[in-house]
């Protein structure tokens, strides 16, 4: 008599006088069983075991994404709530005429003078872009070093953590350093 596991029903062998049969026949009906599940086709449905519901129209707490946009399976820019992918990036623009720290959520650094920016600890999700609107921009890190910079125009050499007068760069943790992307 063949037994079949709680979640999943795959089958389990019985005795050991049962083994050969398992080995050559269960054993590979076992395996269909999980390779539908995560067949990309059909998805990992688990035959609708434990599964839970279906998320309703008033699932989701007030401003984030209501249920109701989830339901056809699309969320597209026009279903969101007015203005909530502004409001992603509000304070993350900073224009500076100083040293600057960077600090959480700033995102775009505009500088208006020769000034030191650093960038926060290795790490940090979030790209970095540094804009030098005038004046010569020297980058530094908090953490790990900085690798990229404007290209120097006499020898066509790149200068590590400096951002050229009219240029931009953006930075991005590698989890050691901060690099040019």
């Amino acid at each position: 008599m063949t037994t079949l596991t709680s979640e999943l029903n795959l089958i389990r062998g019985q005795t050991t006088d049962d083994t050969s049969d398992y080995l050559t026949i269960d054993l590979a009906n076992s395996l269909g069983i999980l390779d539908g599940l995560f067949n990309n086709a059909t998805g990992h449905t688990h035959s609708g075991a434990h599964q839970g519901g279906l998320l309703g129209a008033n699932s989701m707490v007030d401003n984030t994404i209501p249920g109701a946009k989830l339901l056809d399976g699309s969320v597209t820019y026009a279903k969101l709530a007015a203005g909530i992918v502004e409001s992603l990036f509000t304070g993350t623009v900073v224009t500076t005429g100083v040293n600057l720290a960077v600090a959480a959520p700033v995102m775009y650094v505009f500088c208006t003078a020769a000034v030191t920016v650093t960038l926060p600890v290795i790490g940090t999700n979030r790209p970095i872009t540094i804009v030098a609107l005038s004046g010569q921009v020297t980058v530094a890190a908090t953490s790990g070093g900085v690798l990229g910079g404007s290209i120097n125009t006499s020898t066509g050499a790149v200068m590590n953590g400096i951002c050229s007068s009219g240029d931009s760069l953006t930075y991005k943790s590698d989890g050691t350093n901060w690099r040019v992307v």
